[in-house]
Parts: structure tokens; C-alpha cells; sequence
């Protein structure tokens, strides 16, 4: 299970770094750094499944922070993996794909 998790999170990578660069110049990339927390206007602009996607990582930290508080890190490691796996791999990468496979680039 553990060499089928890390396959499924190196496509993701893999995916990501082939395509959500493309085309970027480096004061786009730069642009991307991440300097604190969103802010409601950042937030409010993004299309829907990018929404989903921040509001469940958002509530993973905030789950996993807990539970390293609390010294279950089973539990951590358990959402970060489910996570991974069944919202980020099978939801989120697959509705990227097909927005940019349709040729809008994720603009729909």
C-alpha cells in the first residue's frame, strides 16, 4: 500500500509541476510563493473546485495539528494519506485534468 501511495503522490507532483508552470515566466512562478494566509478576496476569486480543495486542506491542518498535539500520530498520518489519496489524487488532480485536457486550460 505504502509503494502504491508514494506512485499516486509522485504522479501528483509529476502532474502539477508539467502543467501548473507551463508557460510561466519566472515573476508568475514567483508569484506563487506563499508569504501567509489567503486572504477573503484571494479566496472569493477562485473557481469553485479550487475552493473545495482549500477549505479541506485548511480543515486537514487543522485536524492533524490536533492530533500531533495530542501525540496520535497514526491518526495524523491517516488523514494525510486519505486526504492525499481521495481528495487532492482522485478529486481534485482528475478535475484539473479534464479542464485542461478541454483545452481551457482550468478557466471552466
Amino acid at each position: 500500500a505504502n509503494r502504491q501511495f508514494a506512485n499516486k503522490l509522485w504522479n501528483c507532483c509529476k502532474f502539477v509541476s508539467d502543467n501548473a508552470l507551463k508557460g510561466a515566466d519566472d515573476e508568475e512562478k514567483a508569484a506563487l510563493g506563499v508569504d501567509g494566509p489567503m486572504s477573503k478576496e484571494e479566496f472569493d476569486a477562485l473557481k469553485l473546485p479550487e475552493k473545495y480543495i482549500v477549505s479541506k486542506c485548511h480543515s486537514l491542518v487543522t485536524s492533524v495539528t490536533e492530533d500531533i498535539e495530542k501525540y496520535q500520530l497514526g491518526a495524523a498520518g491517516s488523514k494525510i494519506y486519505e486526504f492525499l489519496w481521495d481528495q487532492y489524487a482522485d478529486w481534485y488532480i482528475e478535475i484539473s485534468k479534464t479542464r485542461l485536457y478541454e483545452g481551457n486550460g482550468g478557466e471552466g
